[in-house]
């Protein structure tokens, strides 16, 4: 008799660049022949959700990031960022996106007069380059993204509409970027609420599928040094992402989380390497989702035998 597996969610966190650990953890589940049932995803974890989900092709989407990232687009993106941000002390090549979030507040000047840094066409070339322009329900595996209403304050999962649009509701950085319309409702960065959106993957019909979360944020450390006003606020952020993504990931069956701690949007070059993190980290996951995969198995075989023994 041939095996029945059941289905996997998979759920990719947000990270900015440090999404492309997502690619290297496709690569190893694929080759593997762990069956994706759905893709719940956020912020920059949407992006390559959502490339996956049109096309269940990981080397396609290894290929693709890297012509963007290689391209004529991002360097201009990576040059506009830089020109926002000269003259307040930020620096996107030598700060992490925490810092950067402090830095907004040196930026009140440029962003009282909008609801964003950046404007929209920006965060809207960046999911152009990399995503066609389909229905959610065009996806070859269900797609998801999660994005917080920034009327009602509630993490939501948009399913239905366009994916291009949701993605972009999805990616919308607060302060960065403006808020988002999509289906009538103004949304921002699903991130900044439900880092690793584990508890809105578990709401969904299809829910019944156990969950492997993939976790690309910052550990939090414990001896970390703080002398200063900035570094309290730094540490906060921490502290506040790690409480946030914790009852998400103590709802997972299986939680990957590659050592990337340490990569910030200066390293988006590094993609090789960051991919490879992700691949090591799902290589490392993959005896532990085996043994789910057989367990859940057994448990299709018993039921099988059961309805055998006792017909009704």
């Amino acid at each position: 008799m041939k095996k029945r597996f059941t289905k996997f969610t998979l759920v990719f966190g947000g990270g900015g660049v440090r999404a492309l650990a997502h690619i290297g953890v496709l690569e190893v589940l694929e080759k593997a022949a762990v069956p994706i049932g759905r893709i719940v995803a956020t912020s920059a974890g949407a992006i390559i959700g959502a490339m996956y989900a049109c096309n269940p092709d990981a080397s396609d989407v290894r290929r693709k990031a890297g012509a963007f990232l290689d391209g004529e687009t991002f360097k201009d993106i990576e040059n506009l960022f830089q020109d926002r941000l000269r003259g307040t002390g930020g620096d996107i090549h030598s700060l992490p996106r925490l810092l950067l979030r402090v830095k907004r507040f040196l930026l009140a000047t440029k962003a009282a007069a909008s609801p964003g840094i950046f404007e929209t066409e920006v965060l809207h070339t960046i999911v152009d380059s990399l995503l066609p322009d389909v229905q959610m329900s065009e996806c070859q595996i269900p797609f998801a993204a999660v994005a917080v209403d920034l009327k009602s304050g509630r993490p939501t999962v948009l399913d239905l509409g366009s994916l291009h649009d949701a993605v972009v509701a999805s990616c919308a950085i607060p302060g960065f970027f403006p808020p988002q319309l999509f289906n009538g409702n103004l949304y921002i960065d699903g991130g900044s609420v439900s880092p690793v959106p584990v508890l809105e993957a578990r709401s969904l019909s299809d829910s019944g599928y156990p969950i492997i979360a993939v976790d690309v944020g910052r550990d939090l450390e414990s001896d970390v040094e703080v002398s200063n006003a900035l570094d309290v606020v730094l540490r906060n952020e921490s502290i506040a992402g790690f409480w946030l993504k914790k009852p998400h990931l103590e709802k997972a069956a299986v939680i990957i989380d590659p050592d990337v701690g340490q990569y910030t949007w200066s390293h988006a070059k590094e993609k090789d390497a960051l991919i490879e993190t992700g691949a090591k980290a799902a290589r490392e996951a993959l005896p532990v989702i085996s043994r789910y995969r057989e367990e859940s198995s057994a448990g299709i075989l018993s039921r099988i035998f059961k309805k055998i023994r006792n017909p009704s």
